[in-house]
């Protein structure tokens, strides 16, 4: 049993980091959107066209997934892939730019093969209800909070102290979130070498 809880780790910690980096990021989109001079519009366009790519996503990558019938090396991909679209995002200057970027973005969220690998670790029913709801505490909420106070610390602690321009806050948010998914990608590498999630 805690063995079992111990192989989750990853693919939680996957899904933190795709949540800390929304939380993150989008508080800062609105401000470097007015830096930029573009009309409000365009933080609906930059959030909701990232999403619709989520969904695309998903399908996508449940169908790759199937397709290379080796989940290990789809799961690596995505993983490397968020960040890299972190690092992109933050050397954009444009709302246009970013937003190819971040529906990039979208199509390297890791939920649907993080889902897939603790369902198959956990060995019960009670083991699932579990470990999902530790997807939901500990990967989401927790992403999404911590993130959010990371957001803040940069707008409203580093940005305010050093004068910082949106578009320099926004690059050191991207910059902290690709450092948290290199953490992840190493983190995920090694947990399946060892796990029993396999195509």
């Amino acid at each position: 049993e805690a063995g079992r809880d111990e192989s989750v780790a990853a693919p939680i910690f996957s899904v933190f980091v795709d949540f800390f980096s929304l939380g993150v990021l989008a508080p800062l989109i609105p401000f470097l959107v007015a830096e930029w001079g573009a009309g409000e519009q365009w933080v609906g366009y930059l959030l909701s066209g990232q999403y619709l790519a989520v969904v695309v996503g998903q399908i996508t990558i449940g169908w790759l997934s199937d397709a290379l019938g080796d989940r290990r090396f789809v799961t690596l991909i995505v993983t490397g892939g968020q960040v890299v679209c972190f690092i992109a995002s933050g050397l954009v200057k444009s709302p246009s730019s970013l937003l190819a970027v971040r529906c990039v973005a979208g199509l390297f969220a890791p939920i649907g093969l993080s889902l897939a690998w603790v369902a198959a670790l956990s060995k019960s029913p009670q083991a699932l209800t579990r470990n999902f709801s530790r997807i939901a505490a500990l990967g989401i909420q927790s992403g999404i909070l911590s993130g959010s106070l990371v957001s803040s610390a940069i707008s409203a602690g580093v940005g305010e102290a050093y004068d910082l321009t949106a578009q320099q806050n926004f690059t050191l948010g991207c910059a902290t979130a690709a450092l948290v998914g290199c953490l992840s990608f190493f983190f995920t590498l090694h947990a399946l070498r060892v796990s029993q999630f396999a195509p």
